[in-house]
């Protein structure tokens, strides 16, 4: 389960029914925004709050604009071998997004299309947390069950 607050609202996420939910302080309300049909395993918010990445168990990455909750793009394929653990937003304008998986890979998306733009080896475990760095849009550093954390130039990947 996770909590995200934007617009306002909390967003809470629920793995177990797939599902996300938003609680509006206004009306104090609560009611599902987006419905999944496999298990949600990470959700992240885009820095300007009008979509969202969610990954899930068997469906990939999915793209959701929150504003009209529908499914802009899933990015999912032969690029990461297992589970995808986890992704987030990241590169210039926030336009690209980075993902971890249990194949060791960190993989880099460009928003605007369905396929990788780069694959990063070098974990020797589970990639479970990867983060860009806010001050430069062109570092990723990605963490590992390995126990590593690895520092990436995403330079060449525009």
């Amino acid at each position: 389960m996770g909590v995200k607050f934007f617009f306002n609202l909390i967003v809470v996420l629920s793995n177990f029914k797939f599902r996300i939910r938003k609680y509006d302080f206004e009306t104090q309300r609560e009611h599902t925004i987006i419905q999944e049909s496999s298990q949600i395993m990470h959700f992240t918010v885009g820095r300007n709050e009008s979509c969202c990445l969610i990954t899930t168990k068997t469906e990939g990455i999915r793209l959701w604009c929150l504003k009209t909750n529908t499914l802009i793009r899933t990015f999912f394929g032969a690029n990461h071998n297992d589970y995808i653990i986890t992704s987030t937003f990241g590169g210039p304008d926030d336009s690209f997004c980075a993902s971890g998986s249990e194949d060791n890979t960190v993989t880099i998306w460009n928003l605007r299309r369905s396929n990788p733009v780069w694959k990063l080896h070098g974990h020797l475990g589970t990639v479970n947390s990867v983060s860009w760095n806010p001050a430069d849009s062109q570092m990723l550093a990605s963490g590992s069950d390995d126990g590593t954390i690895r520092i990436w130039s995403t330079a060449i990947a525009k």
